[in-house]
């Protein structure tokens, strides 16, 4: 059963290398919306229906889209460990449904303690993700101009950055605060002018937000109750 190999053998794996922030999270996921649902359900017996129900139980209870997705990610890393131990064959069942669209409209602008808290939280998940939330936070820049910044693009001398792939097709001059200097300076090791300051696992351009993102935003509740 579900319930059965989360306590014995997924929980006990995930505390080995994962943060306590993460561990707290899943548990209190699994505790409300997961285990009233799978507890009892053989893993090979997991269906959609399953899945779109634990889906349905919190959006009804107001729980925000990306709290959601968080949820069905905990079902499909625990769906994963059971195919590491040979338990299961097949793909998640998490891949066959439809899962709720994050809105991306800005409903509220963070506070400066919120922001100080999602940029301390990124940095111990992934100090990449947290380079580039910062580059956004500081300099006003959006996602798609962040991931085509190259180092050809920062003057150093004058302090600023310049942004190609802006929403309304101009280009444009921020200038670097301390704190983007630092990283800059940080993450720079004699790159070309035109790679990528922020480049993909493949060396390729980013095309889009990573989860850790979502999920450390989903665990800070930064979401939660926001209509």
């Amino acid at each position: 059963p579900f319930g059965v190999f989360f306590d014995a053998e997924y929980m006990p794996a995930a505390e080995l290398y994962k943060k306590s922030g993460s561990i707290v999270a899943e548990k209190h996921l699994y505790k409300l919306w997961i285990k009233p649902v799978l507890v009892e359900v053989p893993l090979i017996d997991i269906k959609t229906g399953h899945l779109e129900s634990i889906m349905g139980a919190m959006l009804k209870a107001g729980k925000s889209p990306a709290t959601v997705k968080y949820a069905m990610a905990v079902v499909s890393q625990v769906w994963n460990h059971a195919r590491d131990k040979g338990l299961v064959d097949k793909e998640s069942p998490t891949r066959r449904i439809k899962k709720p669209k994050v809105d991306n409209k800005r409903v509220r602008f963070l506070t400066e303690t919120e922001a100080d808290t999602l940029l301390t939280a990124l940095m111990e998940r992934s100090p990449t993700v947290h380079d580039i939330a910062a580059l956004g936070i500081f300099c006003g820049a959006r996602a798609r101009e962040i991931y085509s910044l190259r180092w050809g693009d920062i003057d150093h001398k004058a302090g600023t950055v310049f942004l190609r792939q802006t929403k309304n097709g101009r280009s444009r001059h921020v200038y670097i605060t301390k704190e983007i200097r630092d990283i800059l300076e940080r993450r720079y090791e004699n790159q070309g002018r035109n790679e990528l300051v922020f480049p993909s696992t493949k060396g390729t351009e980013i095309t889009r937000i990573s989860n850790t993102f979502d999920i450390v935003v989903a665990e800070l509740g930064f979401n939660d109750g926001v209509t």
